[in-house]
């Protein structure tokens, strides 16, 4: 069973490219949903950000705002390295423990979708590596629709992150995704290709 571990900046087509492998059959684990998990109300995730970022960052029926988180953290590099360090290793249980799980079936590939791969370390996992990269005047401007952001706040989001050179550089694959979704979906093909024929 070899992990490929799906990378990108914010909104640059990683849930896109993630449906292609399920096209595929490809069993998918997306790390953001198990943060989001992970850190609902009575969890131990949940607790360790309430204890480092105050009850302030919670809504009325307890459950943690993540705008309001996001606020404090993309503001503030030491509060958004706090919460990877929090968050990181118990997603990473979960994950490695999802992992565990399909191995009883033993799916030739699974595709790990994390937006920090390579920053969160978790990229020493994966037998493959792919971006999925964005000419940076599009991203920003899918990210401020998509989250209904200012420009300000969606360029801190963006810059909070791996510069995408960079994590281009590290990952084995490259897929651009500025084009239509049927030049993403040929690129795409050919990488899955390529992988299958290892």
């Amino acid at each position: 069973m070899k992990i490929i571990g799906l990378t990108g900046g914010i909104a640059s087509g990683k849930s896109t490219v993630a449906s292609f492998f399920a096209k595929e059959n490809v069993p998918l684990i997306d790390t953001d949903f198990v943060y989001k998990e992970l850190s609902k109300p009575s969890s131990v995730l949940y607790n360790e950000i309430v204890d480092r970022f105050g009850r302030d960052i919670l809504n009325r029926d307890g459950a943690i705002d993540r705008k309001k988180l996001g606020t404090i953290v993309f503001h503030d590099p030491k509060a958004l390295q706090d919460l990877n360090a929090i968050s990181h290793p118990r997603v990473w249980e979960r994950v490695a423990s999802e992992l565990a799980a399909m191995q009883q079936t033993n799916p030739p590939y699974v595709c790990m979708i994390v937006p920090l791969l390579f920053e969160s370390g978790f990229d020493r996992y994966c037998d493959i590596t792919i971006s999925v990269t964005l000419d940076p005047t599009l991203q920003l401007a899918r990210l401020m629709k998509r989250d209904s952001l200012d420009v300000e706040t969606a360029q801190l989001r963006i810059q909070s992150q791996m510069p995408a050179e960079e994590r281009d550089r590290r990952a084995m694959y490259r897929i651009d995704n500025s084009g239509s979704i049927e030049q993403t979906f040929a690129s795409f093909q050919k990488i899955f290709h390529w992988i299958r024929s290892e």
